[in-house]
């Protein structure tokens, strides 16, 4: 388990390793946490990760709270939240709408206090579920691609889910394997472009054979894809906006685009765990993120778009994000309960093609 401990500071790897002894004579990072206030909450990684612990950090500085990451994609976390279900030691964690369906289905999540997360009264009522998880934001998944490779190229911009299985994109493409969400964005979107959906994406199927033949490789979460695009190894991988846009930032050669076809739609969700060490610290956290600085810090950025319904988004963010909400676009987010069913049997199929 790989923790990254934050508390406004850079820590040695000395004084790492004797906070981590501590923790564990003194009981685990659970015990720890009711001790000291600690808030050990798990987030996913690359630049995303980057932007959560720094916004995340001046909040909990100035509130007396020591904040404990623990990094992983979102079913790396809700494998590791299952597997301390008996001893929880993690307070939230991020994931998305399969996973915030799944940790309600084993009984992992706890709703929310409204009482301390009270910004959910201004959160858009589609997005507002405090039974079942914090939706902090949404996004369309689309494709992160090295934009002057594709100029230098001479290359038609990936504007479509079957760009992955374009000939002059042959071993240019990294994907990302179910269970993994961009995994499922994959399979979804291009069932929509073969003119099915999530219900059933049985033609994709047919398709996986040549999927992987076009492919450079395969990897388990956004954060390998994104190293191997920022070393060029790779020229596009499915992505969201926010990890596109902050990689731009740092290069000034990354674009991003949503395909033509339909803009699948993710949530981002964070889950209160079911006897964790400090729930009243936690949530606290989590009324910070959906509140409108945060908010509209997160759409300034073209990370997400804002769940909070106060928070203002450019006209130019909005564009850069998708549009998802222009009536020329099927827009259409994933049906989390859905995939949570499907899930063991997409990542069957998937496993079955690529392995041959």
């Amino acid at each position: 388990m790989r923790f990254l401990f934050s508390l406004g500071q850079r820590f040695p790897k000395s004084a790492i390793a004797l906070l981590a002894l501590a923790l564990v004579t003194a009981g685990g990072i659970g015990a720890a946490s009711a001790q000291n206030n600690t808030v050990v909450m798990g987030i996913w990684g690359g630049s995303w990760g980057e932007f959560m612990r720094d916004s995340i950090n001046s909040f909990a500085s100035k509130n007396g709270i020591n904040v404990v990451y623990v990094e992983a994609n979102s079913n790396g976390l809700l494998a590791k939240v299952v597997a301390q279900r008996n001893s929880p030691q993690i307070d939230i964690f991020q994931g998305n709408e399969t996973t915030m369906a799944q940790s309600k289905t084993l009984g992992i999540s706890v709703p929310l206090d409204t009482s301390i997360v009270t910004n959910m009264k201004d959160i858009e009522k589609r997005y507002r579920k405090p039974e079942e998880a914090l939706i902090t934001a949404y996004w369309a998944v689309g494709f992160a691609y090295r934009s002057d490779e594709f100029k230098k190229e001479n290359l038609p911009l990936p504007d479509s889910w079957t760009a992955l299985l374009r000939p002059d994109l042959k071993k240019k493409i990294c994907l990302i394997a179910p269970p993994d969400m961009y995994g499922q964005s994959t399979l979804i979107g291009l069932a929509r472009a073969m003119g099915a959906d999530q219900e059933d994406i049985g033609p994709v199927f047919d398709k996986l054979a040549a999927l992987k033949a076009n492919a450079l490789t395969v990897v388990e979460n956004p954060g390998q894809a994104e190293n191997l695009l920022r070393a060029k190894e790779c020229l596009m991988y499915p992505s969201s906006p926010a990890r596109a846009h902050l990689m731009n930032e740092k290069t000034g050669y990354i674009g991003f685009i949503v395909p033509k076809e339909s803009a699948v739609v993710s949530l981002n969700s964070v889950m209160l765990v079911k006897h964790g060490p400090n729930p009243e610290a936690a949530q606290k956290i989590l009324n910070y993120l959906i509140s409108v600085p945060v908010q509209e810090k997160m759409a300034s950025l073209g990370m997400v778009l804002p769940t909070n319904t106060k928070a203002k988004i450019s006209s130019t963010m909005e564009t850069y994000m998708g549009s998802i909400e222009k009536a020329d676009r099927v827009s259409k987010a994933i049906d989390g309960k859905l995939a949570a069913k499907q899930l063991a049997s997409w990542t069957s199929h998937w496993t079955q093609a690529f392995a041959q």
